[in-house]
């Protein structure tokens, strides 16, 4: 673990209990009621799409802001506070409802989620892989080209359009960043897809490529959101990523601002070039940036080893 502490939440009945590990020790939490944190997700995922919506005025995104703040704090207390945390990070893993928990925002350091300890103890043993930066745009966001061209340019990039592109490059790839719409599908996950120029990615492509990159960045609405099947399995873009090798997938759990998406890609790109890893880039982000990119920072989740 290093300096970490892992979290592996359980939940029994309608409580939620949280074993707590880290290099010296092993303790066992009761922590919140499953229906309060429900509702308190629910509630923060709610203003957080107020706050994304371009249409929001200020005084609404403002009263958004403040009520997406409140029930963050109280999913902190309910989940997190009671263990009295001293590790400089903190991987998490969740069950059931707690996928909806946008644990960046509730934890006050440096975050990692996996759905399991195994898949993310295999994720912290990969060795780097070669290749270059694969950039993909998507259709229908005011400021996803600038964003990919400003992240090709500064990264010297290869930028891929289409599908047949993208599905090559993936394959080939060191590290991957989309720019584009996502699309969860809960009627049937497989077909949760990427927007692209030409058509959609979707989960039953993505599983099907050989590799793919040690590093995936979804700046994508929802990219990180996960659909809860039959036994608990969780299935989500993000996930099949972190399943079929790479080492770091960074999502947002839900709607985020396209214009604080470009601000924030910009600062975490320079952060992560001077070799600061990708869930400590997140918490600087949150703690100096202005307040809507801030929040936006909170909104994206770092699976697997950030």
């Amino acid at each position: 673990l290093d300096d970490r502490t892992l979290i592996s939440f359980v939940q029994l009945d309608e409580h939620i209990h949280a074993v707590v590990i880290d290099q010296t020790s092993s303790r066992l939490f009761a922590t919140a009621r499953k229906p309060e944190v429900i509702d308190t997700a629910a509630q923060l995922r709610f203003a957080a799409e107020r706050i994304a919506r371009p249409a929001t005025s200020d005084a609404s995104r403002i009263a958004a802001m403040e009520s997406a703040t409140a029930s963050a704090q109280l999913l902190g207390q309910l989940l997190i506070e009671p263990m009295q945390l001293n590790t400089s990070k903190v991987v998490v893993l969740p069950t059931g409802a707690l996928h909806e928990v946008p644990w960046s925002l509730v934890v006050d350091r440096p975050v990692e989620l996996a759905p399991s300890a195994t898949s993310w103890l295999r994720a912290k043993e990969q060795s780097a892989r070669k290749g270059d930066l694969l950039v993909v745009p998507g259709p229908g966001l005011e400021h996803a080209a600038a964003e990919a061209q400003h992240i090709a340019t500064t990264n010297q990039a290869t930028v891929a359009a289409t599908i047949t592109e993208t599905l090559h490059g993936l394959a080939t790839a060191r590290a991957a960043h989309f720019a584009c719409h996502a699309r969860a599908r809960a009627d049937n996950p497989m077909f949760s897809s990427l927007v692209l120029a030409d058509g959609e990615i979707n989960l039953h492509d993505i599983e099907r490529l050989p590799q793919v990159p040690d590093r995936v960045v979804l700046a994508a609405c929802s990219g990180g959101d996960t659909v809860l099947t039959a036994g608990d399995e969780v299935l989500s873009l993000a996930g099949s990523f972190l399943a079929l090798g790479a080492r770091t997938v960074l999502a947002p759990l839900f709607a985020v601002s396209d214009f604080a998406t470009n601000e924030l890609m910009r600062r975490l790109y320079e952060l992560v070039g001077e070799e600061m890893d990708v869930s400590t880039a997140l918490q600087s982000i949150r703690n100096s940036a202005g307040v809507e990119v801030a929040f936006t920072a909170g909104s994206f989740l770092c699976f697997g080893v950030g």
